[in-house]
């Protein structure tokens, strides 16, 4: 059995040149999302977004506080976004479908394992994928 660590890569381009992109979140129930509807309708982004994350199509994020509540998400969008710095991105490799881990992340199964990892853990934000 392959290590899922060893079929992803992480990523972490930044929005260096201050593109004018959308500031996105990641929701438990709807996946990727404008910033101002997880916020109801206010930008909690700093006014400076060139260390935001860009995230392009067949990218997945999470916000490693709120991976407990399967905030986790695949962008299918065209055009690309930014996240905040504390989101994990990662793309897969070739040997492994987007599309099967994005089901994979909305099974018990992952929900279980996820728990095991978490359980006991005193931070939230030390869980990796």
């Amino acid at each position: 059995m392959i290590p899922l660590s060893e079929l992803l890569k992480q990523c972490s381009d930044r929005n260096r040149s201050g593109s004018d992109l959308q500031v996105l979140s990641v929701s438990n129930k709807y996946g990727f999302i404008a910033q101002s509807n997880q916020f109801e309708d206010r930008e909690v982004a700093s006014d400076d977004t060139s260390n935001y994350k860009v995230v392009k199509k067949g990218m997945f994020a999470y916000n490693p506080a709120r991976i407990n509540v399967g905030s986790i998400a695949l962008y299918e969008m065209d055009g690309n976004g930014i996240v905040s710095p504390m989101y994990v991105c990662f793309t897969t490799k070739s040997e492994l479908l987007p599309s099967y881990l994005k089901y994979y992340f909305a099974s018990q199964t992952f929900k279980h394992e996820m728990y095991k990892r978490l359980e006991g853990s005193v931070r939230l934000r030390s869980c990796a994928i």
